[in-house]
């Protein structure tokens, strides 16, 4: 008698289960809110890029001053992918570009071309490289004395390609006022800015910002040259 009396309620019980299911299942069809769901990924602002690696030059200069071993790495910035930066480095410069910005070598892309001169080769990897990594920030490192940049046209010898451009940039920086090193690079940021199709978006929403720098040599002392308003918390409109 007792188990005939349990039968009824147990199935009163499956009844009203079957009954919450159906309800749930139309008020959320899809089972989205059965799914894992994702925290999306950590974003490194480029302004806070930026600044690591103007303290990983300080520290390093600091050393060099004291007569002391060049200081350990800082821990990566929270928020950064792949890479902590890009740096298109001219490829006379011969330096250890991780080293003079406070980076381990696997932080940062490191691309040489002469001048440093932006191709379109350059321009297009950058643009995957912010697509797929979450790249936040590109240096155009330049230095000085270069010898990318010296006139070195020899008495009835036609100029080459690099010569050329060289040329045009020594007049940039007569008119300018600046080292040619520093015209060098200030303009071929905007030169980057122009050439990547894809990133556009993300130096309009700044999570992408181009800046430029140039390496004294004998100092090992990089110098950001960008505008100051460069360095807002939000990117100047452009």
């Amino acid at each position: 008698m007792a188990t005939s009396a349990l039968l009824p309620v147990r199935t009163l019980l499956l009844a009203a289960l079957a009954l919450a299911g159906l309800r749930a299942q139309e008020a959320d069809p899809n089972g989205a809110a059965q799914r894992a769901t994702h925290a999306p990924l950590p974003h490194l602002h480029p302004l806070d890029a930026l600044r690591h690696l103007q303290r990983g030059n300080a520290a390093l200069l600091a050393a060099r001053r004291a007569r002391e071993a060049a200081p350990e790495p800082a821990p990566r910035p929270s928020g950064a992918g792949r890479y902590v930066c890009a740096v298109l480095v001219c490829a006379d410069a011969d330096a250890d570009v991780p080293a003079l910005l406070g980076l381990r070598r696997q932080d940062v892309l490191v691309l040489a071309a002469p001048g440093p001169f932006v191709s379109p080769e350059t321009a297009a990897l950058l643009d995957r490289v912010v697509a797929e990594e979450r790249l936040s920030l590109i240096v155009v490192l330049g230095h000085e004395p270069c010898r990318s940049l010296a006139p070195t046209v020899r008495a009835g010898e036609p100029p080459d390609a690099l010569q050329r451009r060289a040329a045009l940039v020594h007049a940039a920086a007569l008119r300018s006022g600046r080292s040619p090193a520093t015209a060098l690079v200030r303009a071929q940021c905007e030169q980057l800015r122009l050439a990547l199709d894809r990133s556009r978006a993300a130096l309009a929403r700044d999570r992408l910002r181009i800046v430029p720098a140039v390496l004294d040599v004998r100092e090992q002392a990089v110098q950001f040259v960008h505008r100051p308003a460069d360095e807002l918390p939000i990117a100047p409109v452009r």
